[in-house]
């Protein structure tokens, strides 16, 4: 007779899910693919053995015919396993360009409306192993930071689901392995074409990919990467935490900012006076989105160069302007509308 767990090398449902636990509701963002129908499976296992209460969702963004027989077959599996599950549609419009990355914002967006009418206090992907490897790879391609190149979180609020935490368990385990919990228990999935469709920037990192593990980078490679990164990052927070804790904000006249003493942070490290600014600022214009990396690094170092050379500077950054004067006091304000023309 067939165990209802699943196959040995598997993932546990309680290992899985009793971490978040304290959330109550949760939501259960279905597609249909074999990651995401592993994951429901988890989920009604342990929310089964434990009372948990779940809730599944799939957006249909009609990008293609099959979507809507798609989203079908979660829905009429779900309905057999005595599951909630709403089918939500993306209704356009459609962009020319970057339609991934748009469909991306668009079913982050329709999967938090769904939250919110369910009463769920968190929204589940299956992000798994290979999609945090390839996360890795396209951020380290793309000249990311340390910050970057921790990948994936588990427990995230990154902006496309707003104060809505975005939870990721599944990280530590690979494709194939959530293919064999589906295979093992016969739970129907679907493959998603596009996956393999060249137009696309993620389809040809896979092709790289499999040509860089075969010289040794492969999953387990740039997944221990992030992880070695999110401790860097983990490190570099803290050191940032205590020397902020020594800031002592002044308030410009105007309200339009603070003025800061960043004379005792001579010699520091780029990296946390490049940390303090981001923050600084963020408070200073209310912005979550970071500034630029390679400018943040720009004024971090001529911050950095000119408290140690007693030298004065000006600049701007993320929707600021910033002036250090020669006795290391750093002015942060909000920049003013631009003119036209200029």
């Amino acid at each position: 007779m067939r165990s209802v767990e699943g196959p040995p090398e598997g993932p546990d449902p309680h290992q899985v899910f009793a971490p978040f636990a304290a959330y109550g509701r949760l939501l259960i963002a279905v597609s249909g693919g074999p990651d995401s129908m592993a994951l429901l499976w988890l989920a009604r296992q342990w929310s089964q053995a434990s009372g948990g209460s779940i809730v599944a969702a799939t957006v249909d963004h009609g990008l293609r015919p099959e979507a809507a027989d798609e989203a079908a077959m979660v829905a009429a599996w779900c309905q057999k396993a005595g599951l909630k599950h709403e089918t939500v549609r993306w209704a356009g419009p459609y962009p020319k360009t970057r339609i991934q990355e748009r469909a991306r914002e668009a079913r982050y967006r329709l999967l938090t409306e769904v939250a919110r009418r369910h009463d769920a206090a968190a929204l589940v992907t299956a992000h798994h192993a290979d999609d945090q490897a390839e996360t890795i790879l396209f951020r380290l391609l793309g000249g990311s930071g340390v910050a970057g190149l921790r990948g994936m979180q588990t427990v995230a609020t990154d902006g496309l689901t707003g104060d809505l935490p975005l939870l990721r368990p599944l990280l530590d385990w690979d494709k194939q392995t959530l293919e064999k919990v589906c295979l093992y228990n016969t739970i129907p999935f679907v493959r998603d074409p596009s996956n393999d469709d060249p137009h696309y920037a993620r389809t040809r990192l896979r092709r790289l990919a499999g040509l860089l593990a075969a010289e040794g980078l492969g999953t387990a490679e740039l997944t221990r990467l992030g992880r070695r990164m999110a401790g860097a990052q983990a490190v570099i927070d803290w050191a940032m935490a205590a020397q902020q804790a020594r800031l002592v904000r002044v308030p410009l006249s105007d309200d339009a900012g603070h003025r800061l003493d960043f004379a005792p942070f001579a010699g520091l490290p780029e990296a946390l006076i490049a940390a303090m600014l981001k923050a600084e600022i963020a408070i200073v214009t209310g912005e979550l989105q970071a500034p630029r990396l390679d400018r943040l690094e720009g004024a971090a170092q001529a911050i950095a160069v000119g408290l140690l050379q007693r030298q004065a500077w000006r600049g701007t950054l993320g929707g600021a302007v910033l002036k250090l004067d020669k006795n290391g006091r750093l002015e942060i304000r909000r920049e003013g509308p631009r003119q036209r023309g200029r």
